[in-house]
């Protein structure tokens, strides 16, 4: 027996599940329950791929035609099948009804209406574009019941157009599929040259997509095809190549190993037998015969096959009454399957046992069941209509090579108007890219300006702070000093006014006066600044403001070995003292955490409060504060970076790093 024939077997018998629908499709009337049983199914594949209830099985390189299975039900849906819309999710559903009443009748050996039922379900997976059901499931189930009718004609149809919609498609696994039913039709047909074409196509196709059972399978073919052209050292080559290569294979679950063995064996059987070695053909029948009971594996074809060889070879050894018994029994499976060709086959070798036992009428019954169904079978091999279906697949090549050829056409024109709008899109962007550059250069350049400006600014304001701060001590404080030791003068002259309230006031208010004058000197420009450095001055505007307020400032300062540049010092007792302010003021804290880090590249600022806290982003944007300004104008000033984390109600952390550089 085929290959081929097994194959299709072996595929359907996987395939068709019970499925069933609620919708009309070609006249048919499906179960609404199992129409609403088979679409929640449906969806609930989305569920189960997610709580990993589904099993993945790829059936070709093409992912859409991918398998989802639930582990609990048997029910295999095509991938393209989770996000079907609408009418296509119920055209889906009523494809596989179709198919349960089709696989119900094979069942039930009523096999023109389960093809009636394929072929209603074929027209649906056509009509909504369903290649992977029409491609893997249906096209192969027709196929299956051509070979069991002996109807080549229509498996010829059936082939044709399914190899043409896999080239279109790019479904290598079913181009191979297709060439090899083609092939074994055209050997049938003893037309050697058209089917070593589609063999070795069959070949092609399963080496490129690396399947080793597929290559497996065509090596076989390609043997199968050197027996018919009588070429009997050729094709037992072939069947070994064929067997050592389903050795190799090593992935379990694929086939049966005993099954394979016993296939090819059969065939090694039938070479040796035409090549007349008689004792080594029934030497191979051995496998066959004892893998019928050995696995399950083994199908009705299959061993229809083994028995009828098996008789074939006693007969021809004249060993009638071992091959009566090996021929009914590949007889009875024959027609149990209703199986045109071994059941000719059988009829034949019976005819020539009887004759053999000279048992002559039995012999003539069985002559004329032979020739009968020889005829019968004969008649329905239309050679013209098979080659007509070659032609019609050749045609409709040419056109998708042409087709292939206009869209490659547009595809270039496509190509070139979008590679036309991209330039002139590029161009354009470039340019509005150069003028943004242009204007970021420009805002850049007039920051830098306001910054150096800023800078000046307020380097020229701490100097005159200085200076006048300076003079304000220099000058005025000793007027006040000068004017205070006046008056104690004045008093030891005349001890009687040191009893005059306006003399002690006055004392008072120099006093007043030379204590004030400090103050606003050392707000100006604290003198310790000046004179013991940027740490110093930051300890006593501490202790100053914790003990004059109910705010406490907590100071520290590490590795500050080193004065800093001057002008660095004031920004950075100016940015302290603003934050300080900020926190004071605004924020209403009472605590405010100060700590300056000296590292060997930078300062580290860092400023706490535990005040109110306030939206940063909101208040940059809106520009609140001279104070928030000056700060970050300082900062930038030294080249240095500011992070603020603050949000209202839970006070604001402010961290700055300056360059020492």
């Amino acid at each position: 027996m085929s290959v081929t024939v097994k194959y299709l077997l072996l595929s359907t018998a996987f395939v068709f599940f019970s499925f069933a629908a609620a919708a009309q499709t070609g006249g048919v009337k499906v179960s609404g329950e199992k129409f609403l049983f088979f679409k929640q199914a449906l969806d609930s594949m989305p569920t189960g791929l997610k709580k990993g209830m589904i099993k993945k099985y790829p059936v070709c390189k093409i992912p859409a035609h991918d398998s989802y299975q639930l582990n609990t039900i048997n029910i295999p849906f095509s991938g393209a099948a989770l996000n079907l819309p609408g009418k296509y999710r119920n055209g889906y559903i009523n494809m596989y009804a179709l198919s349960e009443m089709a696989n119900d009748c094979y069942m039930g050996k009523k096999y023109d209406s389960a093809s009636w039922y394929w072929d209603k379900a074929l027209d649906t997976a056509i009509a909504y574009g369903f290649g992977a059901e029409e491609l893997h499931n249906l096209r192969i189930a027709l196929n299956h019941i051509c070979f069991l009718k002996g109807d080549y004609t229509r498996a010829m149809r059936i082939s044709a157009e399914g190899l043409a919609k896999a080239e279109q498609l790019g479904d290598v696994n079913r181009m191979a599929h297709f060439n090899n039913v083609i092939g074994y039709i055209y050997m049938k047909l003893r037309d050697t040259t058209k089917a070593g074409f589609y063999f070795r196509n069959h070949l092609k196709n399963a080496r490129s997509i690396n399947d080793s059972v597929e290559v497996a399978h065509a090596l076989y073919n390609l043997g199968d095809l050197a027996i018919t052209e009588k070429k009997y050292d050729e094709a037992i080559g072939y069947f070994t190549l064929a067997l050592d290569g389903y050795a190799a294979i090593k992935v379990p679950g694929i086939f049966d190993r005993i099954e394979r063995k016993a296939f090819i064996s059969n065939k090694l059987a039938q070479c040796w037998k035409l090549k007349g070695n008689l004792p080594q053909a029934l030497q191979y029948t051995v496998p066959p015969l004892a893998a019928t009971n050995m696995t399950s594996s083994v199908n009705p074809y299959d061993k229809a096959d083994f028995f009828i060889n098996a008789g074939d070879i006693y007969n021809r050894m004249l060993i009638p009454d071992s091959a009566l018994k090996f021929l009914r029994k590949g007889l009875d499976i024959a027609v149990e399957i209703d199986h045109q060709e071994f059941k000719r086959d059988a009829y034949e070798q019976l005819a020539l046992v009887f004759s053999r036992k000279k048992i002559y009428d039995s012999a003539f019954v069985y002559q004329q069941l032979f020739s009968k169904l020889k005829d019968s079978i004969a008649e329905e091999i239309s050679s013209e209509e098979i080659y007509q279906r070659d032609a019609d697949l050749q045609i409709e090549r040419q056109e998708q090579v042409q087709k292939i050829a206009l869209e490659r056409q547009r595809l270039w024109r496509n190509i070139i108007i979008g590679v036309a709008a991209l330039l002139l899109l590029t161009v354009i962007f470039l340019l509005n890219r150069y003028q943004l550059k242009q204007k970021n250069r420009y805002q850049q350049e007039l920051n830098r300006q306001q910054n150096e400006l800023f800078n000046a600014i307020a380097a020229a304001q701490d100097q005159e702070r200085k200076r006048i701060a300076q003079d304000l001590h220099d000058t005025l404080g000793s007027v006040l000093s000068a004017a205070k030791l006046k008056l104690a003068a004045a008093k030891e002259l005349k001890p009687e006014w040191s009893r005059e309230d306006h003399f002690q006031t006055g004392i008072s208010l120099i006093d007043e006066a030379s204590a004030e004058l400090r103050n606003i000197s050392h707000n100006i420009m604290p003198a310790a600044l000046s004179r013991l450095g940027l740490v110093a001055a930051l300890k006593n505007l501490s202790t100053a403001i914790s003990s004059n307020s109910n705010v406490q400032i907590s100071f520290s300062s590490h590795d500050f070995t080193k004065r800093l540049d001057e002008q660095k010092e004031i920004s950075i007792y100016r940015i302290i003292l603003e934050l300080i302010n900020n926190a004071v003021k605004h924020a209403q804290a009472s605590l405010v955490t100060v700590q300056l880090i000296k590292y060997p590249g930078y300062i580290n600022i860092m400023v706490e409060d535990n005040g109110k806290g306030f939206d940063y982003k909101t208040a940059l944007s809106q520009k609140k504060g001279i104070g928030l300004g000056n700060i970050i104008s300082r900062v930038e000033f030294l080249k240095g970076e500011m992070d603020v984390d603050s949000k209202p109600g839970r006070g604001t952390s402010v961290f700055i790093d300056v360059p020492l550089i």
